[in-house]
């Protein structure tokens, strides 16, 4: 009788979990000493990483699509430019590392350490970064007044960038389809704003009233909401900060598909 594709792939997961790479002088493998091991440009596609030790790694422009890191030591490494689509980084530790420009599409962090790191936007994490980037805004950013108020006013399908809210009253205030990436929203209040589709990657919302804000359909991938009021906030088909979309109804919090 033939094996179907599945009996086949649960045969070889073994296999997979144990196969070694060989790349140059480095045999890429779980729980391999790879300190300060050179595989800049390398192509380790789904290779086996996890437990393992890359401190001062240089991984630029490597393409790692679909590998795995669980628990690795990653501090201090190079993944500049590097493909990390569908990587795997559970519970691995990222402090000092520098994600630059890499591809992060799909990428899992659950758990892992962030502190100190370089995002791939070029922003620096904080401390206690876990699991996702929280950060620290080095970018001059254009300053509009720290306690400005535009109440109500409607500034849809605009771009506003690297744009300063900081503390102001945005009551009311229409942003549908608004390109808001970076922009820091700490400490405004935002009470029964629009969001809808609105471009807010790496946006700070620390500290801001959204109570019953809408954020449906936009994009909050790398956003960061400590001390935030999200009371009846609305986040239905959000892009989430880990890059995981919210399910229908998800009010006060996003409710994330199991």
């Amino acid at each position: 009788m033939k094996l179907t594709l599945i009996s086949t792939l649960l045969l070889m997961f073994p296999y997979l979990l144990s196969a070694k790479i060989v790349v140059g002088e480095y045999t890429i493998a779980p729980e391999a000493n790879l300190t300060k091991a050179n595989l800049s440009d390398a192509n380790l596609t789904y290779a086996q990483f996890h437990g393992a030790n890359l401190t001062k790694a240089n991984l630029y422009n490597a393409d790692l699509y679909g590998s795995y890191f669980q628990g690795a030591n990653l501090k201090d490494a190079n993944l500049t430019k590097a493909n990390l689509q569908y990587v795997n980084f559970s519970f691995s530790d990222l402090s000092g590392a520098n994600l630059k420009d890499a591809d992060i599409k799909n990428a899992i962090f659950f758990n892992a350490k962030l502190d100190g790191a370089t995002w791939v936007n070029g922003l620096k994490c904080k401390e206690n970064s876990i699991g996702n980037c929280r950060f620290i805004f080095v970018k001059k950013e254009k300053v509009i007044n720290t306690a400005v108020e535009l109440k109500g006013k409607d500034l849809s399908d605009k771009v506003m960038d690297n744009t300063s809210f900081i503390n102001a009253d945005l009551r009311g205030m229409k942003f549908v389809n608004t390109s808001l990436k970076n922009v820091n929203f700490s400490g405004a209040n935002l009470k029964g704003a629009t969001f809808k589709s609105a471009k807010l990657q790496n946006a700070n919302f620390s500290g801001a009233d959204l109570n019953g804000t809408d954020f449906r359909w936009s994009n909050l991938e790398g956003a960061n909401f400590d001390g935030a009021n999200l009371n009846r906030a609305r986040f239905s088909h959000a892009t989430w900060i880990d890059g995981t979309v919210c399910k229908k109804k998800s009010i006060g919090k996003c409710k994330k598909a199991k």
